[in-house]
């Protein structure tokens, strides 16, 4: 099994748990703060990964666990 790092783990959860949301205007963030995420560009505050698991309706460890296993 190949070793990812912890943000392409973290970018990969995003994108597939807001599939069609709307994810910036539920968060109330710009579009480019989450595309910076998810292309690995900018790391997450805590009140960031608090944000988006509150918007994709999950627990903020989630994020950071591989779906691939």
């Amino acid at each position: 099994m190949k070793q990812q790092p912890i943000t392409a783990i973290l970018a990969s959860n995003i994108k597939i748990k807001r599939a069609e949301l709307k994810l910036s205007e539920l968060m109330n963030v710009s579009r480019l703060s989450i595309g910076l995420i998810e292309t690995q560009k900018r790391w997450v505050s805590p009140e960031m990964l608090e944000k988006l698991a509150t918007a994709l309706k999950c627990e903020e460890k989630d994020l950071f666990i591989r779906n691939d296993v």
